[in-house]
């Protein structure tokens, strides 16, 4: 029972999160919303499903399911809190740097033990995001202490 209630207040959270950041959406100049809502909205969506999800008998009668907090049951808040921590650290210690940290994070999370492969990824992917948002679109991520 308590794994459910954990992901109730996992999901619950989420929803909250995604409304206020819809909320700071509406703010955004010239059309620039659009995409944060419908995110948002989909966010919302989805931890919607999941939270009814919780109440139906099939999902809460769990048979051989062990009581109590476990890695699993902490899982979804351990990844909210890891984005959470993602976002705000992106303009103290830089955009790349702070992408390069919740990459490996959340592939260790999700169960990726493959270290050659994170490396790979990691070595392809971030001077190709790199070209593409500095480069190619001038956009000027936050640079932050590691980037100058």
């Amino acid at each position: 029972m308590t794994e459910i209630l954990w992901e109730r207040v996992a999901t619950i959270f989420l929803i909250a999160a995604a409304a206020y950041l819809g909320w700071e959406a509406l703010s955004f100049p010239a059309g620039g919303h659009l995409f944060p809502l419908f995110s948002c909205a989909g966010v919302i969506g989805v931890a919607g499903i999941m939270l009814a999800r919780t109440w139906m008998p099939a999902f809460a009668s769990r048979s051989g399911q062990p009581g109590g907090l476990s890695s699993a049951s902490l899982k979804p808040l351990w990844i909210i809190a890891a984005t959470v921590l993602y976002v705000l650290s992106m303009y103290g210690i830089g955009f790349y740097t702070a992408s390069l940290a919740y990459f490996v994070i959340m592939s260790l999370s999700v169960g990726v033990r493959d270290y050659r492969k994170i490396a790979l990824v990691a070595v392809v992917v971030f001077p190709l995001l790199y070209i593409l948002f500095e480069v190619l679109l001038h956009t000027g991520m936050p640079r932050g202490i590691f980037i100058q």
